[in-house]
C-alpha cells in the first residue's frame, strides 16, 4: 500500500486540524502520516465544553488559543515542545482495527530510540506507569453513504476495538487515528490551564494532571524535539512505499 507522508511546516492550530480533516474527507486510498507541531493552545475533544475543562482567563492572558478538534477524548494541551501525529487507513467495519495495530509504528520508533513505551487499557502511551500521549479516532463515512446524514462519527477513546454496529457499510470508509506525543512540553502550563472536574481525576485516581504524564526528553538527554521528530518520521518511512504528500494534493496544502 501507498503511504503519504507530510510534515508540516505550520505551528497554527487551527490550520494543522483543518488540513487533518481535509485529508480523512477527501483522500480516499493509500495511508497517510502526518507529523506536527503547533504553538500554546488547547485541544478540547468533540463533545466537551471548554469552560469546564480549561481555565479561559488565563487562556487569554496568555495567548493560548483554544480549538475543538474532531475526535472525541479529553482536553490536551500544546506546544512546541509536543510532536502530533496523524494516521489516516481504510476503515472496515466487518473487521474494525485493533488499536495496538493502529499504534504500532509509533511504538516501534520510541523502542527504537530507547523508549519502552506500552499501550493502556485507555489507549494511552505510557512509559513507566506514566502518560506520555494519548489518542483519539474518528471514522468518516464512505461517500457513497453521504447522502444519508453526518458522515463523520466520533470513536471513543476507550475502546480497545474500534467499531460501530449499526453503522452502514458503504465503500472506502476512513479511519483516523492521532495523538498527541508529551516530549518537552511544558508542565507548568499544561498543569495550569487544564482544569478538569475534580471528580474526572477522582475517578482516575490521579490527584492531578501533571502527576499523571511524563515528558519522553526526561528518558532521551540530549536530544532535542527536532531531532526526536526527525527520527520519528525515518522510523514511520522504514519499510514503506512512501510517496510525499504534496504529489497527492498539490496546491491544496498551501490553500487552505
Amino acid at each position: 500500500m501507498i503511504t503519504y507522508f507530510h510534515v508540516s511546516e505550520s505551528t497554527d492550530a487551527s490550520w494543522n486540524l483543518a488540513f487533518e480533516e481535509y485529508l480523512l474527507r477527501n483522500v480516499r486510498d493509500g495511508e497517510i502520516f502526518l507529523l506536527w507541531r503547533n504553538d500554546r493552545s488547547v485541544i478540547l475533544g468533540k463533545n466537551q465544553v471548554a469552560a469546564a475543562e480549561v481555565d479561559l482567563g488565563f487562556a487569554r492572558e496568555n495567548g493560548i488559543r483554544v480549538y475543538h478538534r474532531i475526535t472525541g477524548g479529553g482536553a490536551v494541551y500544546h506546544d512546541l515542545g509536543n510532536v502530533n501525529f496523524s494516521r489516516i487507513v481504510d476503515y472496515d467495519p466487518e473487521s474494525p482495527p485493533r488499536l495496538a495495530n493502529l499504534l504500532s509504528p509509533i511504538v516501534n520508533a520510541l523502542w527504537q530510540m530507547g523508549l519502552p513505551a506500552v499501550t493502556s487499557s485507555r489507549n494511552d502511551l505510557l512509559v513507566d506507569g506514566k502518560k506520555i500521549c494519548g489518542t483519539a479516532y474518528a471514522i468518516d463515512k464512505g461517500h457513497a453513504a453521504r447522502t444519508a446524514g453526518s458522515s463523520l462519527l466520533s470513536v471513543s477513546s476507550n475502546s480497545q476495538i474500534l467499531s460501530r454496529d449499526d453503522m452502514e457499510h458503504p465503500k472506502n470508509d476512513r479511519l483516523l487515528v492521532h495523538g498527541c506525543l508529551l516530549f518537552s512540553v511544558d508542565l507548568t502550563l499544561l498543569s495550569r490551564v487544564l482544569t478538569p472536574p475534580p471528580e474526572k481525576l477522582a475517578r482516575h485516581g490521579i490527584p492531578s494532571v501533571r502527576s499523571r504524564v511524563a515528558r519522553i526528553a526526561d528518558y532521551l538527554p540530549g536530544l532535542s524535539v527536532e531531532d526526536f521528530m526527525g527520527r520519528l518520521a525515518a522510523s514511520i518511512r522504514e519499510g514503506r512505499e512512501v510517496v510525499p504528500l504534496a504529489g497527492r494534493v498539490g496546491s491544496k496544502i498551501d490553500a487552505l
